[in-house]
């Protein structure tokens, strides 16, 4: 009747997954290349400087923001791309609806921590087996929605969030 309850007020997210980080890193500046309106969020301050590092091989500058510190004001009008997801799915919706976004890319590798603690290193395996290329995004429903149910058994396992620089100290300090 009034939609209260429906989760279609909830951003709409499309998850790309490559193989290795390295491949994220070259789609990032392919996507750059494409759309010189782009603008990276990351949450963790070590992937911020992995990209920034990329990128200044490339002689390129760009923006990438923290995502704690980005504002509305900061990205209106731009392509907004996420080159990481949040371990924890409720601080990530949180933030995607104070940014106002109806839709979200975000980009990960089966070699990121986040993955990795649930298995993304035998999916490697597997999708190499398959014949997957290696610059080749995997995007589907099923995926976003079985990230989304990783983030989840996470969030149920942290009682104190310790925040930390990186992806993979987050996963270390905090599912102990």
């Amino acid at each position: 009747m009034f939609k209260l309850f429906n989760k279609d007020n909830k951003p709409k997210i499309t998850d790309r997954v490559f193989i290795h980080k390295e491949n994220k890193w070259a789609y990032c500046k392919k996507i750059l290349t494409e759309n010189s309106n782009t603008v990276f969020i990351a949450w963790f301050d070590d992937s911020i400087n992995d990209l920034e590092n990329y990128f200044s091989q490339a002689n390129l500058q760009i923006p990438i923001l923290k995502a704690r510190t980005t504002s509305k004001s900061q990205i209106e009008g731009s392509n907004i791309i996420f080159i990481e997801h949040y371990p924890m799915k409720n601080k990530e919706q949180q933030f995607l609806e104070q940014l106002g976004l109806k839709e979200a890319i975000f980009l990960t590798s089966l070699d990121e921590p986040l993955l990795k603690y649930f298995g993304g290193e035998k999916l490697i395996t597997m999708m190499q087996n398959m014949g997957m290329k290696e610059d080749e995004p995997i995007e589907h429903t099923l995926i976003t929605q079985s990230i989304a149910n990783a983030q989840e058994k996470i969030k149920a396992r942290i009682s104190i969030e310790q925040s930390t620089r990186s992806q993979a100290e987050w996963m270390e300090r905090n599912l102990k």
